[in-house]
């Protein structure tokens, strides 16, 4: 998936015979991403010269989708007549003038009860082995559910997906909650973890596990140690 800078390459299509109910969940989600980002992704009907798009619809009521099944571009089968299910492609040339795609089937895709979650791989070098801590910043969202849980996965060189949840009172429904608010207002949602590393390099994955979470920054520091006090906090390490 290709690093977009919002305003200066992503779009949503807009398919005139999309379904209302799609459409207003197209507007929903350019509207989170007008409040992370500060800019509204364009609206275009054709590949109009944009970098990336993305696309979205109604099987069998999407001439678009449609046609990118016949060119043999996305496969819609395994999903076909189902309900409560989805698929996520990265699509390449979808359109004539969009060069990238990510499709969507559909934004509230809930990987919670699926083996086969999408996933970041980042590889770090640890000076020692021993524990180090972890903390995912990621930004703060409204969930897409009233539920108390808003969960992520993580695992560590190729050990078992550690499930976390990102909502601290399970006895409440996060929108809304005092967590909810604090969030909103510091601009980022906070998560910790201890991991043991070995020396040399290390593998960290992170998993889609709830919807509406965006990962923005992973920060690691040795066990014994604190980081210290500051606003944007450590400077990006040097990749190599």
């Amino acid at each position: 998936m290709p690093q977009i800078t919002i305003g200066k390459g992503l779009a949503f299509y807009e398919e005139a015979q999309a379904l209302p109910g799609v459409k207003r969940v197209a507007g929903m989600v350019k509207q989170d991403i007008e409040l992370v980002t500060g800019v509204s992704p364009a609206g275009i009907t054709s590949g109009q010269g944009s970098g990336c798009a993305v696309l979205y619809g109604t099987i069998g009521h999407s001439p678009m989708l449609d046609a990118l099944e016949a060119q043999g571009k996305i496969a819609l089968n395994a999903i076909r007549g189902k309900w409560e299910c989805y698929s996520f492609q990265v699509i390449e040339n979808p359109l004539a003038g969009i060069s990238t795609a990510l499709k969507v089937f559909p934004a509230t895709a809930n990987f919670e009860n699926s083996e086969e979650r999408p996933y970041l791989e980042y590889t770090f070098a640890a000076a020692k082995d021993g524990d180090y801590h972890v903390q995912f910043h990621m930004s703060a969202t409204t969930p897409v559910t009233f539920e108390p849980k808003q969960y992520i996965g993580y695992s560590v060189n190729g050990g078992a997906v550690q499930v976390v949840n990102t909502v601290h009172e399970e006895n409440r429904p996060f929108f809304g909650s005092e967590q909810w608010y604090a969030e909103g207002f510091a601009n980022v949602k906070l998560t910790e973890a201890v991991i043991l590393c070995h020396a040399g390099v290390n593998t960290l994955r992170f998993y889609a596990v709830s919807p509406a979470i965006i990962l923005e920054k992973i920060v690691l520091w040795p066990d014994g140690t604190s980081l210290p006090e500051s606003y944007l906090g450590p400077r990006e390490s040097y990749r190599c």
